[in-house]
């Protein structure tokens, strides 16, 4: 067991090494940078590449962290997590799956709300506790989501790099996002869609990262009515690409 532990710890350490040299290796072209270091010994020089992350027919999993950030129902508050995987075609193009679990729970004032409707509906009954009539607390109308699963494609239309903390050089593109799938709620399911501006960074030739702002809208079944609801979705995810 402890020979298990031994190469275990040892893989772990040499695995965050390459990936530190990796991270490094994004921003260097260091055959370049010694022969600009002669000629020029006084200055400090650094040199920054092209874009060197490949992304031809390279996979992506990742998983996500969402949150509704506008256009939700007052009555409850709504967090999700997810896996999502993308095939990268080529830098510009990549599709995708993805699933998300929702968790669900009452915000502020839908809490107060409740408390409210059955604290009247005490009152009313220690006043007359003979009636026969039993009024019923107020209770909103709540039909949240609870688990999705879509179809997407990503356009990465500009593309750039920056420092990270002097300690290499992290690349970037910003992307549109357009998703198609089949949501399911609490009372009924409904098709899905998502269009969407997200930034991808990628931090080493495995390491990924992506923040997303999403319009959402699918059709939820109340009581008398169904209804189309609209939000926008706040998601951040990690991703490894082989």
């Amino acid at each position: 067991m402890k020979y298990i532990i031994l190469i275990l710890l040892f893989w772990g350490f040499q695995t965050q090494a390459d990936i530190l040299e990796d991270f490094d290796s994004l921003g260097t072209n260091k055959v370049l940078l010694e022969k600009a270091q002669v000629l020029v010994p006084e200055k400090k020089i650094e040199i920054v590449q092209g874009r060197i992350v490949n992304r031809n027919w390279r996979q992506e999993f990742s998983t996500d962290y969402e949150v509704t950030s506008s256009g939700a129902n007052p009555y409850f508050f709504t967090q999700a997590l997810g896996l999502s995987y993308q095939l990268h075609i080529n830098p510009y193009w990549s599709i995708g799956l993805k699933y998300n679990y929702a968790f669900n729970k009452l915000s502020a004032e839908g809490d107060k709300i409740i408390t409210d409707g059955r604290s009247k509906q005490d009152k009313i009954i220690h006043s007359d506790p003979n009636s026969e009539e039993k009024p019923e607390p107020f209770i909103p109308e709540m039909n949240w989501l609870k688990q999705s699963y879509l179809a997407t494609v990503n356009w990465y239309p500009i593309y750039g790099k920056f420092k990270f903390l002097n300690s290499g050089i992290v690349h970037f593109d910003i992307y549109t996002h357009l998703a198609i799938g089949q949501a399911e709620l609490r009372f009924n399911d409904s098709p899905i869609y998502q269009l969407g501006l997200g930034t991808g960074f990628w931090w080493s030739q495995h390491l990924s990262s992506r923040l997303e702002y999403k319009f959402t809208t699918y059709t939820a079944d109340f009581y008398e009515k169904e209804q189309v609801q609209n939000m926008g979705n706040v998601s951040l995810s990690m991703g490894y690409l082989l």
